[in-house]
């Protein structure tokens, strides 16, 4: 007799099994709370707090996903915004943090492969910010 079959039963675990004996029921994780019991998809109202990403509305930028690979990012910009990834091409971009949060409907996402330079311009123009802090309106002299 080979070695194999000579395994005490007791000691074999079912998971080993090549039959099926049955249909498959759900396990605890499968029922878990955050998953939808209507059609076995998840529910995607739940919202993941990920280090900094939690105030993101992804529902308002349905193209764009968390980074796929990290970002390493130190420029000031990127405390006033969210490094995003377009999910179809993997692009980068920058998502105005202010500006997505007061639910602005103008454009405030730019791609990154051009640099920082339009995020800049609109943290400057816009939210009246530069890296050294508040912009400061120069008295007109007459």
């Amino acid at each position: 007799m080979s070695e194999i079959n000579s395994i005490d039963p007791a000691l074999q675990l079912p998971f080993l099994s090549t039959t099926l004996t049955s249909p498959r029921v759900p396990t605890e994780l499968q029922n878990a709370s955050h998953f939808s019991s209507r059609n076995g998809e998840p529910d995607t109202s739940i919202t993941v707090a990920i280090d900094g990403y939690q105030d993101i509305d992804w529902s308002r930028i349905p193209k764009f996903q968390l980074p796929s690979r990290p970002s390493h990012r130190r420029a000031w910009i990127w405390t006033q915004g969210y490094d995003i990834e377009e999910t179809k091409s993997g692009e980068r971009h920058w998502l105005c943090r202010k500006c997505h949060l007061a639910k602005q409907h103008k454009s405030h996402i730019w791609k990154m492969s051009g640099g920082t330079g339009m995020p800049l311009k609109h943290i400057k123009e816009i939210h009246q910010l530069t890296e050294d802090g508040p912009v400061t309106k120069k008295e007109v002299i007459r």
